[in-house]
């Protein structure tokens, strides 16, 4: 497996509809979906946010279009906005997470000889997060889920690629040339205006199956899980 994420990749949150759902996690069963879900889903509610019309697609407005003929202007076009995308992908299974490094905690207090710290999230935060995403909330300890990602590999040899998502803005040309490349670097791109999810995704190179579930081993060494409204209630001692 490409181990690809940051250093100090510590907690992934993964926000889901149902206890059971929650459960489902713990025994190393995740819920997958295809890039294809994700547009489709934009475009069924006309919400940005979980869903995205732009997942997996490069788009480029198009500005000062001009045909030459022997260098001279021969036709000029109105500005155009292209989108490009591989059907190929649109099967690909992927699941994502929000991911968390002990940069992104917060100080809260001093308790003996330990400081503890505190997920960077008010109140309103995990409402919006259990009103978008998902009523409980999986917290896993990062690293466990990349090794245990990095067996499932081995074990099936289907290529796995954990790793931090990047966000881009519009007609970055940094953008282009990752999204073109001969690698999975276009499964790791999104638009600038989702860079407040932090998110990590686990991509895996095969075809999502039928009932959606990769059943990559237990994680019950590693995770636990809560109501997502009550996040702000967790607290780490070091």
């Amino acid at each position: 497996m490409e181990n690809r994420t940051d250093n100090d990749l510590y907690l992934c949150l993964k926000f889901v509809k149902t206890e059971d759902r929650a459960k489902s996690i713990l025994n190393g069963k995740l819920y997958g979906n295809t890039p294809k879900y994700f547009r489709d889903l934009e475009k069924e509610t006309g919400e940005r946010g979980q869903g995205d019309a732009n997942e997996l697609v490069l788009v480029q407005d198009v500005y000062n279009l001009t045909m030459m003929n022997d260098e001279k202007p021969f036709l000029e076009f109105p500005n155009a906005k292209a989108k490009i995308r591989y059907d190929e992908d649109d099967t690909k299974t992927m699941v994502s997470f929000m991911g968390l490094s002990l940069d992104d905690l917060k100080f809260d207090s001093y308790a003996e000889d330990k400081q503890m710290y505190k997920l960077p999230f008010t109140d309103k935060d995990c409402e919006y997060f259990s009103n978008k995403f998902g009523a409980y909330c999986v917290v896993i300890h990062g690293p466990s889920l990349q090794r245990t990602l990095k067996k499932y590999e081995g074990s099936t040899r289907i290529k796995v690629i954990f790793k931090k998502v990047k966000y881009y803005a519009k007609n970055s040309i940094e953008r282009v040339e990752r999204f073109a490349s001969p690698t999975y670097d276009r499964f790791f791109l999104k638009d600038l205006e989702f860079a407040a999810q932090k998110e990590y995704r686990a991509f895996f190179d095969m075809n999502l199956p039928e009932d959606h579930i990769v059943n990559i081993g237990s994680l019950g060494h590693c995770s636990n899980y809560l109501e997502a409204k009550d996040l702000t209630k967790l607290r780490l001692y070091f």
